[in-house]
């Protein structure tokens, strides 16, 4: 900081180009490990649901379907929160210099409370954001809605009496 103010660094972008090309083999291998096991981890519930959604007893299949989606956020959360702290471990690792490899985004099992707790947070806290974004919408919306409404009532069409009106 200089004079109290922040200062922007735009170098960091290709410092960080730099840290990923020299071990882009690794960073590729790990995010695709990464996106692969997030994808299996969000479909399984709902695989093992869908004999159960097409059984005749439909009231079996919904509470099954609710509990798969419950399923799905729990399974996804724990995974997604042992590779993410893998992928700041991997992180880390390179930035300090030290030797990686993409195994290493499966070791974080110690990480795992934290990231699900502050995942928790985050959540709570984002879901807080978009009520108070989306509520002050709708009411925008429904708001000029009822002003566009009220545009279409005979006063509004004072414009059609004006003499540069033709009447055919």
């Amino acid at each position: 900081m200089t004079n109290g103010s922040a200062r922007i660094r735009f170098e960091v972008i290709g410092e960080a180009w730099q840290l990923f090309t020299s071990n882009a083999g690794t960073w590729i291998g790990a995010m695709l490990a990464y996106f692969v096991l997030i994808l299996i981890s969000a479909f399984i519930p709902y695989i093992a649901v869908v004999p159960m959604v097409l059984a005749p007893d439909s009231s079996a299949g919904f509470v099954m379907f609710l509990v798969a989606i419950g399923g799905t956020v729990v399974i996804s959360l724990v995974v997604q929160s042992l590779l993410m702290g893998g992928m700041f471990r991997l992180a880390l690792k390179q930035i300090r210099g030290l030797p990686t490899s993409a195994g290493e985004v499966f070791q974080s099992f110690d990480l795992v409370p934290r990231f699900i707790v502050a995942s928790l947070i985050i959540g709570i806290l984002a879901a807080i954001g978009y009520l108070f974004c989306v509520i002050p919408g709708l009411i925008v919306v429904g708001t000029t809605f009822l002003l566009i409404r009220s545009w279409r009532t005979p006063r509004s069409r004072l414009w059609m009496r004006s003499p540069a009106v033709s009447r055919s």
